[in-house]
């Protein structure tokens, strides 16, 4: 998961080999943007499998196949 436009914003979430339920997906979710030391009025969530996400140069990464939540903070 990773907090879109805010660099180093992520977290992994490690399962078997079902996917994690959307409720816990939302849950996750909400726990990531509590992480944030920058606070804004709305929040968009990227989450993709592992064998989606590529390291680039520079500790940056790059994914693809991913959704989407946007959240707004409370």
């Amino acid at each position: 998961m990773h907090v879109r436009d805010i660099p180093g914003s992520h977290l992994i979430v490690f399962c078997q080999k079902n996917a994690p339920k959307d409720e816990v997906i939302m849950e996750l979710a909400k726990m990531l943007i509590k992480m944030q030391k920058d606070v804004f009025n709305s929040y968009e969530i990227d989450y993709t499998q592992r064998k989606f996400v590529k390291i680039i140069k520079g500790a940056h990464v790059i994914y693809s196949k991913y959704r989407t939540i946007s959240l707004k903070d409370t």
